[in-house]
């Protein structure tokens, strides 16, 4: 699927306002990347391909204390980028225009309730496994879903692998869809 129905960014003025918002995207999750992965005891929200390595890692060397909280984040993600390309592809007339700045909007205030639950619930005096990780780990996750699903309605992606995965779900969830209703047509991304 190609990203046809993207706006089309050729204005220099419209060129800034996308870099802008790459740049900031970029250090919103390279910031909530880094403070998951010092507060949540290595666990990473943005780059979510990484927690399967960090699990795996765990099981070898820490008799799988904090695989439970790196694997319990990918079912998160998914769910959260299914959710969310469910709602851009269901926009109709002045929301579709409106759905990437919403989108941006639920992604600030996620990122407030990731900070928030952080002080609140102090993870660091957790264990690796233990619920306050989990439930900080999850609000960041969720965070780093929506952008990442956000990020992949662009014309480049703010991560890699993870920007591949998140690819992959949005490509499934639309071909079900199709599938589903017996849409002949594959539907385009939403921006």
């Amino acid at each position: 699927m190609n990203k046809t129905s993207i706006p089309s960014v050729s204005r220099p003025e419209e060129q800034r306002i996308m870099f802008r918002l790459l740049v900031l995207l970029t250090f919103a999750a390279g910031f909530t990347d880094t403070a998951g992965f010092v507060m949540l005891f290595n666990l990473f929200t943005a780059h979510i391909t990484g927690n399967t390595v960090i699990a795996a890692a765990d099981i070898v060397h820490r008799g799988g204390t904090g695989a439970l909280a790196a694997l319990l984040m990918l079912p998160i993600f998914i769910a959260t980028v299914v959710v969310c390309t469910l709602l851009m592809d269901s926009a109709r007339g002045r929301w579709k225009e409106r759905t990437l700045s919403l989108m941006v909007v639920a992604e600030t205030i996620l990122l407030g309730a990731f900070f928030v639950a952080a002080l609140l619930l102090d993870p660091s005096h957790s264990t690796p496994d233990g619920l306050p990780v989990i439930i900080v780990g999850g609000v960041g996750v969720i965070a780093m879903a929506v952008q990442n699903t956000i990020a992949g309605e662009l014309p480049k992606p703010s991560t890699v692998m993870t920007g591949n995965l998140t690819t992959m779900i949005i490509d499934a969830v639309r071909l079900s869809r199709a599938v589903l209703t017996r849409d002949t047509a594959l539907p385009s991304k939403t921006m």
